[in-house]
C-alpha cells in the first residue's frame, strides 16, 4: 500500500507512467528484511534500503537477491547499506531518490504506563525529525515520502507521534495525503 502511494506520487508529478527506460529509485531507510523494497522491485524500481542492524541487512540481501534470482525484473538493482537513518548523506548522493517509503523503528515491543509512552513519544519524535532533516538532502525535488507514524492506545486514550508530523513544513515537506490510519480492530499499535 506504501509503495502505491509514492509510485502513484511521482507517476501523477510526471503525468505519464514510468516505464522500465525512465527508472525511479525507491529508497526505504528502516528495511529490515526487505519487504518495501521487494515490492518496489516487483513494480520495477531502483532500490535503496538501510538498516542499522546488521542482521537486518544480511536478510534483506538474501531476501532481494532471491527474489532477483528466481524472477525477472531486468536492469533493477538493489544496494543495501548498514548505517543510521540520520546520516544516510553520507552514502547516498544528493538528490538521487525518487520516494522514501518507510515503515520506521516505532519503539520498543513492550511498554505500558503512560509516562512510558510520552516518553518513547518523545524519542521517536527526535528520531523522525532528525531522518526528515537528513533525508531532504538526497531526496529529488518533487520527490514523496511515505511514512508510517505509530499511535498506541493504552486504556482507551491514544497517544501518538505528532510533533514531526507538524514539523513537516517546516522542514521543507508538503503534505499531500493524510494522513491515513491502518490498524486491526485489536491492535494497540496503529499506523
Amino acid at each position: 500500500m506504501m509503495v502505491n502511494l509514492a509510485i502513484s506520487s511521482i507517476q501523477d508529478r510526471n503525468e505519464n507512467v514510468t516505464t522500465i527506460l525512465d527508472r525511479k529509485v525507491v529508497l526505504d531507510p528502516f528495511c529490515g528484511v526487505g519487504t518495501i523494497l521487494a515490492e518496489a522491485m516487483t513494480m520495477g524500481y531502483e532500490v535503496v534500503g538501510t538498516d542499522m542492524s546488521e542482521a537486518a541487512i544480511q536478510k534483506s540481501q538474501k531476501n532481494l537477491e532471491w527474489l532477483k534470482a528466481n524472477y525477472q525484473f531486468p536492469m533493477t538493482n538493489f544496494q543495501l547499506f548498514q548505517m543510521d537513518a540520520t546520516h544516510i548523506s553520507e552514502k547516498i548522493a544528493q538528490e538521487s531518490v525518487d520516494a522514501i517509503v518507510t515503515e520506521p523503528y516505532l519503539g520498543p515491543a513492550e511498554w505500558g504506563r503512560r509516562l512510558e509512552i510520552k516518553n518513547m513519544i518523545l524519542g521517536l519524535d527526535k528520531l523522525y525529525i532528525g531522518c526528515l532533516r537528513e533525508w531532504r538532502k538526497i531526496l529529488k525535488t518533487g520527490g514523496t515520502v511515505v511514512m508510517a507514524f505509530p499511535s498506541f492506545m493504552i486504556n482507551k486514550q491514544e497517544f501518538f507521534v505528532k510533533k514531526a508530523l507538524d514539523s513537516c513544513e517546516d522542514l521543507g515537506y508538503t503534505l499531500e495525503i493524510g494522513p491515513l490510519t491502518y490498524s486491526r480492530p485489536q491492535a494497540v499499535v496503529k499506523r
